[in-house]
């Protein structure tokens, strides 16, 4: 993935269940500088801050966020999400993926989307 078109259409394809995914989405393109990188810790504390205040409001039985504990989503994100994020081509671990200090986007999809 690498234009703006493709990603818009990753989103769009997002499925309800898939509310953590979202929310992580969201959050990297908030929390990203010029550069595309997001620091890891902002990011994630970002992630869960909106995941809580969001879950109340998320729609029907069957698309709600659950409410999880702060420590379970937060290793659910590093665990999960950043997972998909990278098989995705939307942004990776830096510097590397066991001792990643933040989440950078691909170059040429952030030049698209930023």
């Amino acid at each position: 993935m690498k234009t703006a078109p493709e990603f818009t259409e990753y989103v769009d394809g997002i499925r309800a269940h898939d509310g953590s995914l979202a929310v992580a989405i969201h959050e990297l393109l908030r929390r990203a500088d010029a550069d595309g990188r997001a620091e890891r810790t902002a990011w994630i504390s970002a992630v869960r801050h909106a995941y809580t205040a969001l879950a109340p409001f998320s729609g029907s039985d069957s698309a709600r966020l659950e409410p999880v504990g702060q420590e379970k989503l937060g290793s659910y994100v590093e665990e999960q999400v950043v997972t998909r994020l990278e098989r995705a081509g939307i942004a990776f671990r830096h510097p590397d993926p066991e001792a990643w200090e933040a989440l950078v986007w691909d170059p040429e999809l952030w030049a698209a989307v930023a």
